[in-house]
């Protein structure tokens, strides 16, 4: 499971990263620049679920 969470982490930046970038490239207001806009949100949450979850199992451990 931790292995998952640091691939979520991983995966959350460079989805949140890209899309954020791409943001630039519409027009606001379309279906395409919604479109980033979700997933750039959908980035920050693979993060921070992920990044949550090992936070929490190093605490455990100590």
């Amino acid at each position: 499971m931790k292995n998952f969470a640091k691939i979520l982490i991983a995966v959350g930046i460079v989805v949140a990263g890209l899309s954020a970038m791409l943001l630039g490239y519409n027009t606001p207001g379309s279906a395409s620049y919604q479109m980033c806009m979700i997933d750039v949100v959908i980035g920050f949450i693979m993060l921070a679920f992920g990044g949550l979850y090992l936070w929490t199992h190093r605490n455990k451990q100590e």
